[in-house]
Formats: C-alpha cells, sequence, structure tokens
C-alpha cells in the first residue's frame, strides 16, 4: 500500500507503483541522497559565499556535493539523457549568472534545485528531442521492463505539477519540506500534489496499461 499523509491507496494498480519506481530508480544516474542543503563536503553557506564571490571553487564544490542528484532529478523530469545533461549545464550557467539574487531565504542548495526545476521544465515545454524509452524486447535481468514503460507512459500524461511532485518525492526521496522549498510552494499543497498524483496514476494504470501490470504479477 502506498500512504500519503495519512491516506492509502490500495488497488491493484498502484500496489505495483512503488516496484516500478525501483526500476526508474534503477536506470538513472546515481542519486545523491544526502538530504537538501546539509552536506558534509561543503556546506550551504561556504558554497554560497564562495560563488557569491565568483570563486570557481564554489561551482567545484557544488557540483561535487549535487551534480549526480541534479543528473538524476533532469533525467527523471526529461527522460532523455542529452536534454537531461543540457538542463544541467544550463543550471550552473542560470545560478552564475543569477547568483547575486540569491536571498538566503532558503538554503543555497534549494535554490539551486529550483532554478533546475524550472530549467527542465522549460526544456519540457519547448521539448524538441524524444522521450527515450527502454524498448519492450529487452530480456535478461530487466524483468520489470513492461512495468517501467507502463509507468513512464502514465506519468507523461500526467499534468506538469503532478509529474513534477511525483518524481520527486517518489524516485528521487525528497521529503515533502524540501519539494515544498524547492518548488516554492506550501507544504500541505506538496501533500496534495503527490495524492492527486498517485489516484491519477491509478486511473491511468487501471483504464490503459493495467492489462500489462496484472501479465506480470
Amino acid at each position: 500500500m502506498i500512504g500519503v499523509a495519512g491516506l492509502t491507496l490500495a488497488d491493484t494498480p498502484v500496489q505495483t507503483i512503488q516496484a516500478a519506481e525501483k526500476d526508474l530508480s534503477g536506470v538513472q544516474p546515481e542519486a545523491n541522497t544526502v538530504p537538501l542543503g546539509a552536506t558534509q563536503l561543503a556546506p550551504d553557506a561556504e558554497m554560497a559565499k564562495l560563488c557569491l564571490q565568483g570563486d570557481r571553487l564554489g561551482y567545484e564544490r557544488l557540483y561535487g556535493a549535487h551534480g549526480a542528484r541534479m543528473k538524476s532529478i533532469a533525467w527523471n523530469m526529461l527522460r532523455n539523457h542529452q536534454d537531461a545533461e543540457d538542463a544541467v549545464q544550463e543550471t550552473f550557467l542560470k545560478v552564475q549568472r543569477s547568483i547575486h539574487t540569491y536571498n538566503g531565504r532558503s538554503s543555497f542548495s534549494t535554490w539551486v534545485y529550483r532554478v533546475l526545476v524550472n530549467t527542465c521544465t522549460d526544456v519540457q515545454r519547448g521539448r524538441r528531442r524524444q522521450i527515450e524509452e527502454l524498448p519492450e524486447n529487452i530480456t535478461g535481468q530487466e524483468t520489470n521492463v513492461p512495468l517501467r514503460i507502463a509507468l513512464q507512459r502514465a506519468l507523461g500524461r500526467l499534468s506538469e505539477k503532478h509529474r513534477t511532485v511525483f518524481l520527486l518525492a517518489e524516485v528521487e526521496g525528497l521529503a515533502h519540506s524540501e519539494i515544498a522549498a524547492v518548488l516554492d510552494i506550501p507544504l500541505g499543497t506538496s501533500k496534495g500534489w503527490l495524492f492527486e498524483a498517485r489516484r491519477e496514476l491509478q486511473r491511468l494504470l487501471s483504464e490503459g496499461d493495467g492489462a500489462v501490470l496484472r501479465r506480470i504479477k
């Protein structure tokens, strides 16, 4: 079962979503599991100070501390490795150009992730490259490929806000407080959007690719 803020969804398609989430995370770049704004490698305040001073070391530390997770988020949002790489590079350029606008109201890394998510959203709206899907004839250890493809297709039909919250929460493992800070939305809104995203995925998988999910159970 999947619970959200005390609520539980238990219908058959939804019970398979968590397994698919593991598969989705299994093909993405390795994520940095350190909570946003808390890294032993380079504290936010130190990185922010160095970047504000135009010190290249600050950006190197930022990439070392958060680069892997940034690539993971970008790939999960864009489903195209080149687009994801471009989005991360563009994010660093935007951070460098607009570092003077950082006001310290959120942690520096949270601000950077907000820039990244906004950049990925812009790419989605003007997308030219195709979304990459694994071929359905993959064999070997990829036993849940049909499930992964079914979930990818269903995610593609979610609204932008629901898809983003779902990916940040279920694939990247961000807490609602972190998602709220990154997206600049209230905590309750993050929880509500995730609940709505799960409910919509349940409906889409039941109506469309539910048959695929039942075959691989």
